[in-house]
């Protein structure tokens, strides 16, 4: 089952997967195919896979809330933190700003988006400076209905400019403004 496809700066392609090896590589456009476990797990679920391209690293999640990152092209992967309710907030996307190196953005399950500006160290709330209220709030419960379907993130993009970040949610699809003072956190 494959979770997510991605093609990095060197044109390496990358699928995330639901079991086996969680992780494969290609070099040749996807002809062959090479196991890429991240941290040597070996059978385990990768969700996401994403590439600071400010910074050239490259980033995935797997289950139980765990995020790893790569400093050289994936050939070693080291641990970073998980988000603060571990597998309960395992990002389901990833996205990483295009012009800041070392921040992440983090697509939960349930729980809207989170933000590191430490290169995956530390994570909190994303909070839209463009706006007083906390927009992730209004993601969790994005109708005012009581439920928090639209907080389950399922795709997380940026604008061509880098002033949005668009989430693709169980409601819909929600934005988020960086352009006043790029991403601030909501601890």
């Amino acid at each position: 089952h494959v979770n997510d496809i991605f093609q990095d700066s060197n044109d390496i392609l990358w699928l995330a997967t639901w079991g086996n090896a969680g992780l494969y590589s290609s070099a040749d456009g996807g002809e062959t195919w090479s196991a890429a476990s991240p941290g040597g797990l070996g059978n385990s679920i990768v969700y996401t896979i994403t590439e600071n391209a400010a910074g050239g690293i490259l980033y995935v999640s797997m289950d139980n809330g765990l995020v790893f990152r790569s400093l050289n092209g994936g050939a070693a992967w080291q641990q970073v933190n998980s988000l603060p309710a571990v597998s309960a907030h395992t990002p389901w996307s990833m996205a990483t700003h295009p012009s800041l190196a070392g921040v992440v953005y983090a697509g939960t399950p349930g729980a809207g988006v989170y933000v590191s500006e430490d290169f995956g160290f530390t994570w909190a709330v994303l909070d839209d400076p463009s706006t007083v209220a906390d927009e992730n709030g209004a993601l969790l419960d994005s109708d005012s209905s009581g439920d928090d379907f639209g907080g389950h993130v399922f795709d997380l993009e940026f604008s061509p400019d880098s002033e949005y970040l668009f989430a693709g949610t169980g409601k819909g699809v929600w934005r988020a403004d960086l352009s006043t003072n790029g991403p601030t956190v909501n601890d």
